[in-house]
């Protein structure tokens, strides 16, 4: 397991991979195993990804998406806009520019994804990436897509490796239509779920079989204030990488 050391702005953030929400305006020590690497977004965030490779075939030359995937971090609103061009223009001064505008009104919940001007595909395919996204399957029927003023047909799951929740809608889109995503009023991020994540990383660690057994078994306790639970904690004489480990879980969040 490595460790990187790092200053998080003030705000809140999610790590893609991971689903772990942080509170920042800190210093933080993140430990993940070698073939991950930390990723966060804050709240508020919009990131647009292509979606046409979900097959697994990566295709040369950057062409047009004809699908995408759009990364939501709920719990502030955001914007981001999307600038295409087909490549032809001899200078930047004569190129012309399909614009889409993404939006999230934390308030209203509701994502906007505007009709494309002057677009270069007739249709896309969108999906909507929530990580961390507070709710359970039972609330997935309140989460609705609309195309215009006529609500259209979409999938909800939540990826089980990071946790996120996915929106997708089952048909493409005409490039000259307007998406609206309704999440529901003032989305929120999820709480982190201390225990399994605890028990995660005592799993993979390399340490004394009653003594991870003990130290589960503090994780399981009830009713400790906040400082006697980590006071315990410390007194085990874990590893210092182990404890650190545990504690970017437990203080991730206040």
């Amino acid at each position: 397991m490595g460790s990187v050391e790092t200053w998080l702005p003030a705000g809140r953030y999610v790590d893609l991979f991971t689903g772990l929400v942080y509170d920042g305006d800190r210093v933080i020590k993140m430990f993940r195993s070698t073939d991950k690497t930390p990723v966060l977004a804050r709240e508020g965030s919009i990131v647009p990804l292509d979606d046409t490779s979900a097959d697994g075939h990566v295709r040369n030359g950057a062409p047009i998406p004809e699908a995408i995937e759009v990364i939501v971090v709920v719990g502030k609103s955001g914007k981001f806009g999307i600038l295409e061009d087909d490549g032809k223009a001899e200078d930047i001064e004569s190129i012309k520019f399909a614009k889409t505008e993404i939006s999230l009104d934390q308030d209203s919940g509701r994502i906007s994804i505007s009709a494309t001007t002057d677009a270069l595909v007739k249709e896309r395919t969108w999906s909507i990436r929530l990580p961390a996204f507070e709710g359970d399957s039972k609330s997935f029927d309140k989460l609705t897509a609309k195309i215009g003023s006529g609500q259209v047909d979409s999938t909800v799951k939540r990826d089980e490796k990071t946790g996120a929740v996915i929106i997708k809608l089952t048909d493409p889109v005409p490039s000259t239509k307007e998406v609206i995503i309704e999440l529901g009023a003032k989305p929120r991020l999820q709480r982190n779920d201390i225990k399994t994540r605890a028990l995660e990383i005592l799993d993979r660690g390399q340490i004394d079989h009653d003594l991870k057994w003990r130290v589960w078994e503090h994780f399981e306790q009830k009713g400790l204030s906040h400082n006697i639970f980590l006071s315990r904690l410390k007194a085990f004489g874990l590893d210092e990488d182990m404890l650190d480990a545990l504690l970017e879980v437990v203080l991730a969040q206040d």
